[in-house]
């Protein structure tokens, strides 16, 4: 039985604890008539509560026990029509005794049953919902439906186009329900699963309006928002507020390090922490048999197979830089004998370049087509990306993206990709690749490289590691001040200053949250007792004293630093002259 409905019955059933005492009442007024009208709606209330539970399967013991009240019943109709007083006050205190059982074994019989619903609207994006699925469905006290919605394109001018559906596209033991047949509003689900927060915020798609998080929340008890994306570390600003977030009752997080990277919208409370279903997909393909599709064999066999992502965030950073990797490493797979390159393009990439760059739309086509017509390898366009990367060697493209973080755990290698390298580099150059920022962090006895990793500069005038400061994937802290035996360690893009004793034992000391995540600092500075952490996208300039470890805030104006080409803050030169800290703006 579903809950809601489970939850009216018992409703219903605790009124007539009121029920009888008014019997009792109208008896003793001497008010037989009323005495007996209220016994009448007793038995035809209790007949109807019983319908209802026999609508879930019948020969329940409930039903048995609201049939033996319905006599008892019958029994007090006649002892208050003959006016039998020593009669009606039994089977009064027997009703009262016998409904109890009834609303006793209604709640332990009557198992509830939730209606759990999920919305995907891209196959190819069905595994970050699959193992919840998966679960719901084993439960028997769930019922669990898989209900595709329909998603448009945008046009540059951000309104909607084509319209798809892919319900035909999901596996056929879902048994995928049609949105047309299927009306939330009528069957109110007591969960729903969403994995696309953006409602109308996305500019190269957008679901079907019908379904924006706002008109969900009124449709159902719980909305559940399961991110598609998985992380290796820090999470972007972009994936900060969402619109759907002021909506959802509970949001499902990878890990408890990245909770302090989405919005102060989230509660604390609403995070379910159970990791990614992504991860759940991915191993489940790789512990299964591999399973190459027919037309991939001829060009893989017996090579090693690159898994080359490409995703929609290097399109829109890098643009024209983007279309030369493209080609760059198309040329360098073309023709071998030893290695096959498997491209996967995000499956809205095509559309990307459409509704945001159209001014590079049909050289990305053209790229593209030679691709699939020259055989430079094998164009990957299956609905999940998963097999591939089972059948893949080794990984090749950008960092940031999801499917970097879900081919790690396959303990398989990852070729990490420059998207500003278009050439090939001179033998020492990788060794840029650890340190990114000011030349000058190499001054100290201690710096902190990429990875968030602590290096201490040893006797031997080596730089020598440490630990590793926080499980973001990027370099989180910057300089790293000496003050007595303690170290202080300023932030870039994290919410704190980290101190480590001499003893190697380290404490944090909280920076004001607020709705950045990335570059929330563009440098520090220790002007004699004390520490300045320069703003980037971090609305303050925070003051730290050394001696009492005090924070001081000065709120610096949005405007101040102003932005660069693309839009983000830009933190322009600064310097300490005659004990100020001058700014150019």
């Amino acid at each position: 039985m579903r809950r809601k409905k489970k939850e009216q019955l018992l409703s219903l059933m605790q009124e007539y604890g009121e029920a009888h005492t008014e019997l009792e009442r109208l008896y003793q007024k001497g008010d037989l008539e009323a005495c007996c009208e209220l016994l009448t709606t007793c038995q035809e209330t209790a007949v109807a509560i019983g319908e209802q539970i026999e609508e879930e399967g019948s020969g329940t013991q409930t039903v048995h026990r609201i049939e033996e009240y319905c006599e008892d019943l019958y029994e007090s109709h006649h002892a208050v029509a003959v006016q039998d007083l020593g009669r009606v006050l039994h089977s009064f205190s027997k009703l009262r005794t016998q409904w109890k059982e009834v609303e006793k074994t209604f709640q332990e019989e009557i198992q509830v049953i939730l209606e759990i619903v999920f919305l995907p609207y891209k196959a190819s994006m069905w595994d970050s919902m699959e193992s919840i699925y998966l679960a719901a469905k084993a439960d028997p006290s769930c019922h669990a439906v898989v209900l595709p919605i329909p998603y448009y394109d945008r046009n540059s001018a951000h309104e909607l186009t084509t319209k798809h559906n892919e319900t035909n596209l999901f596996p056929p033991d879902l048994s995928c329900k049609s949105c047309e047949e299927y009306h939330l509003q009528d069957v109110q689900p007591d969960i729903i699963y969403i994995h696309n927060p953006f409602d109308g915020g996305n500019a190269v798609t957008s679901i079907d309006p019908r379904f924006y998080s706002n008109a969900l929340k009124k449709n159902c008890s719980k909305l559940v928002y399961v991110p598609y994306y998985v992380s290796a570390g820090g999470i972007h600003s972009f994936q900060l507020n969402f619109f759907a977030y002021p909506f959802v009752d509970y949001v499902v997080a990878q890990s408890y390090n990245l909770l302090p990277y989405f919005s102060s919208l989230i509660k604390r409370e609403q995070f379910i922490v159970t990791g990614s279903p992504k991860f759940d997909q991915m191993l489940a393909v790789c512990n299964a048999p591999a399973k190459m599709p027919e037309a991939w064999k001829e060009r893989a066999s017996d090579k090693k197979l690159f898994f080359y992502n490409t995703s929609i965030e290097e399109a829109i950073l890098y643009k024209e830089g983007f279309l030369n990797k493209l080609e760059y490493v198309f040329h360098q797979f073309k023709d071998r004998e030893d290695l096959c390159l498997i491209w996967r393009p995000h499956p809205l990439l095509e559309a990307t370049f459409s509704s945001m760059l159209p001014e590079l739309g049909r050289k990305y086509l053209a790229i593209q087509e030679r691709f699939i017509q020259d055989g430079y390898g094998i164009y990957d366009d299956t609905e999940s990306p998963e097999q591939a990367m089972a059948l893949s060697d080794a990984y090749l493209g950008g960092w940031t993206s999801a499917l970097a973080t879900m081919f790690g755990i396959t303990g398989k290698p990852l070729f990490l990709l420059d998207q500003n390298i278009h050439c090939l580099p001179d033998q020492e150059d990788y060794l840029g690749t650890l340190l990114s920022g000011r030349v000058d962090e190499l001054d100290g006895n201690y710096l902190v490289t990429e990875g968030s990793q602590l290096f201490g500069r040893g006797k031997d005038g080596i730089f020598h590691f440490c630990c590793r400061l926080s499980e973001d994937s990027e370099k989180a802290y910057g300089r790293v001040f000496e003050e007595e035996d303690r170290l202080y360690i300023a932030p870039l893009h994290s919410f704190q200053i980290l101190v480590r004793d001499g003893e190697g034992g380290c404490r944090s000391i909280p920076l004001k949250p607020c709705e950045v995540t990335l570059s929330a600092f563009a440098d520090s500075i220790r002007v004699g007792d004390f520490l300045f952490l320069i703003p980037q996208t971090y609305p303050y300039l925070v003051r730290m004293d050394f001696r009492t470890e005090e924070l001081h805030y000065v709120e610096v104006p949005e405007s101040f630093f102003g932005v660069d080409e693309d839009g983000n803050p830009n933190t322009r030169g600064y310097c300490l002259f005659r004990n100020f800290l001058l700014f150019s703006s």
